[in-house]
């Protein structure tokens, strides 16, 4: 079956991106970080399914407006992430001098920050879940992996009734990169993780994703594809 995906992508870094120029809103420019972020999302979900909101909040609502019947089975949080705090996501902000390099308030993070928003996101995030196929959701962002949120998110969203379910994330530095054409449109991604010494730990093929550092439910060596 198709599989149906919505995406969330990072707000507010309007720091520039060093790469070629993008056909972006119709002109060709410099990218900004947030509108790279746009751009990879699109590559990764269905028409009309890619959300760049500011808050928890406004996330949960974006997924309220979906049909119940919509049944997805991939879900892609791409952009910023942190490790602090028991790790998270953040759904917007702005760039911060190091070490920190972006900032938010906890209402603006998918995170154990703000714990009782997580759960009503995972809540109503499930029930537009596929019951029946495997689902996966992906945080593509820098760190998320390092501390109890993506165990903690699984765990809400499971308890949903999304049985075939798997929540990957990075403990280290997730970053993409996008091939033009020499009209400035998108022909190709390249996403790979560093390690604190920039060394390159993981990567993936063209308009991959790389295997998840942190994954949930844990991986049977017996069993690698959890029963599929």
């Amino acid at each position: 079956m198709a599989t149906k995906k919505i995406a969330f992508y990072t707000l507010g870094d309007n720091r520039p991106v060093n790469g070629a120029r993008v056909i972006y809103d119709g002109k060709k420019r410099r990218l900004q970080m947030s509108q790279m972020w746009h751009l990879r999302a699109k590559s990764l979900a269905m028409a009309g399914m890619v959300h760049g909101v500011k808050t928890a909040d406004a996330a949960e609502s974006a997924v309220r407006k979906i049909e119940q019947a919509a049944a997805l089975t991939n879900v892609y949080l791409v952009g910023h992430g942190f490790g602090q705090d028991g790790g998270g996501f953040f759904f917007s902000g702005k760039p911060a001098p190091p070490p920190s390099e972006f900032t938010a308030t906890a209402t603006d993070t998918l995170s154990l920050l703000s714990r009782v928003k997580m759960k009503k996101f995972a809540k109503t995030l499930a029930g537009v879940l596929s019951k029946t196929e495997a689902v996966q959701i992906a945080f593509l962002s820098c760190y998320t992996g390092r501390g109890k949120f993506s165990r903690e998110f699984y765990s809400e969203v499971r308890a949903q009734g999304i049985k075939k379910l798997t929540v990957g994330a990075y403990t280290d530095y997730y970053q993409t990169a996008y091939h033009t054409d020499g009209r400035g449109n998108i022909n190709r991604w390249s996403d790979y993780v560093r390690d604190e010494h920039g060394t390159v730990v993981v990567k993936a093929g063209a308009n991959g994703i790389p295997a998840f550092q942190e994954r949930h439910p844990l991986v049977d060596p017996d069993d690698p594809l959890g029963g599929l």
